[in-house]
């Protein structure tokens, strides 16, 4: 098996460092996670966008987010005024956003409409993406 692909298997994280610990693997990450989310009213996640397995994680996060009283996922993806297209329809379409249409990335939106109370807009976004997929 090439370096390369076992990197990807490995199901290894970027590193989280809280209070002298470091994490590395997604289930500690996640148990992580859960058990500071507990406390908090605001989570917020990084992510890149052209990084599927970003998504992929947060996917993972959204039954322990909800677990934890989390009703509302605010994220600056969609184009403006498609939140609320978005939480009647419950699954993105094409013109949802650029990034939307990651297929990764919608199937997060769906999960979270599903678990989740509302999505929301974070910010006005440009119209400067003019590539077409």
């Amino acid at each position: 098996m090439s370096l390369i692909k076992k990197k990807y298997l490995d199901k290894k994280i970027d590193s989280l460092s809280i209070s002298n610990k470091i994490i590395t693997t997604e289930n500690d990450f996640l148990n992580e996670l859960k058990s500071i989310s507990k406390d908090k009213k605001v989570v917020m996640l990084n992510e890149m966008h052209w990084h599927p397995k970003h998504r992929i994680l947060a996917l993972k996060l959204l039954e322990n987010l909800k677990e934890n009283g989390f009703n509302y996922l605010a994220i600056e993806a969609l184009d403006e005024k498609k939140d609320s297209l978005l939480n009647v329809n419950k699954f993105p379409i094409k013109s949802s956003g650029y990034y939307t249409r990651e297929p990764y990335f919608a199937i997060f939106l769906r999960e979270a409409i599903k678990l989740l109370v509302m999505i929301v807009l974070t910010q006005k976004t440009e119209k400067r993406h003019k590539l077409k997929i």
